[in-house]
């Protein structure tokens, strides 16, 4: 397969799972301990969230520039970003506070999930949710001494429950733990303007997750058959259902880090970011017309060819 040919199916593809309208989530804390009585949406379900377009984002990021030859900038150097609860590489379930899904639109009935972890904590029933991030990818457009613009080609965003501490404080906070429930694939990224960036995959499940949170988040109208909607049930459905997701995000209040310029050739660069994550199951009617499309691609090709 030709470089044109690798191209043009990527592009398809990129547009057929992350263009689509995102799907409606909600989230039932059914067998978990969680949730507080009256914030929950009968319409949906006895112990769930009422349905959610997407969730919002903040937490802070350090991206190191590995600089090339001469350790000047330029497009191409690669680039690492850690953030969340691991931001600058070691993770801390202490940076909560600033690192985390902060709220759902729409906010209402939302099943006991509060932001605050001095809500959470003392056997409340409350929830939080937040993640860690590893993402790799290049400096793709510089403007002088600056970077204007990254692509991320690979990484993994780690999504945890926030819930009452239950180990006494070993993992260093007396507060509040992190529960890993599900996982984020990052496949791409998309560069509209300065403040429209997005990153986006696929979500999966490495096996580590706690098991009591299987059914926790969910698509609502979708489900394997036999089975539920939940992340975990559509994901592990034979065949299983992809479940794309998009983070749009800007970031704010940027400091450029030159300690370690003439130690390893790198520079650090830190900030806070704002924005939002959806998720979408595909409709199998874009999976066809997606099918039709490449099968269409692929005979436009062996007319050239011949």
């Amino acid at each position: 397969m030709n470089v044109l040919t690798k191209t043009a199916i990527g592009l398809a593809l990129s547009g057929a799972a992350f263009s689509a309208s995102a799907s409606q989530i909600y989230i039932d804390t059914s067998g978990t301990g969680l949730g507080v009585a009256g914030t929950y949406d009968p319409a949906v379900c006895a112990t769930c969230t009422g349905l959610k377009d997407q969730a919002n984002v903040a937490y802070q990021s350090e991206t190191i520039i590995t600089l090339g030859a001469g350790l000047t900038l330029d497009v191409g150097d690669a680039i690492t970003t850690t953030g969340g609860l691991n931001v600058g590489g070691i993770f801390d379930v202490g940076n909560y506070g600033n690192n985390k899904i902060d709220g759902f639109n729409p906010g209402s009935f939302s099943g006991g999930f509060n932001a605050d972890e001095t809500v959470i904590g003392l056997g409340s029933g409350f929830w939080g949710l937040s993640f860690d991030m590893f993402l790799n990818g290049t400096v793709a457009a510089t403007d002088g001494f600056s970077v204007s613009e990254v692509s991320y080609t690979s990484g993994l965003i780690q999504v945890y429950a926030i819930v009452d501490d239950t180990d006494g404080g070993a993992d260093g906070n007396t507060n509040v733990d992190a529960i890993p429930i599900f996982d984020m694939n990052v496949l791409g990224s998309r560069f509209d303007n300065a403040s429209n960036f997005e990153v986006f995959g696929l979500v999966s499940f490495s096996g580590n997750e706690d098991p009591l949170f299987n059914d926790f988040f969910n698509i609502d109208g979708k489900a394997c058959p036999g089975s539920s909607g939940s992340f975990y049930d559509l994901a592990t459905c034979v065949p299983p259902m992809e479940i794309s997701w998009v983070i749009d995000q800007n970031l704010d209040n940027v400091t450029v880090d030159f300690t370690n310029l003439s130690v390893n050739g790198t520079a650090a660069i830190r900030g806070d970011h704002n924005g939002s994550v959806s998720f979408n199951v595909p409709e199998p009617g874009s999976l066809l017309l997606l099918g039709a499309g490449l099968l269409g691609l692929a005979g436009s090709m062996r007319r050239k060819r011949g």
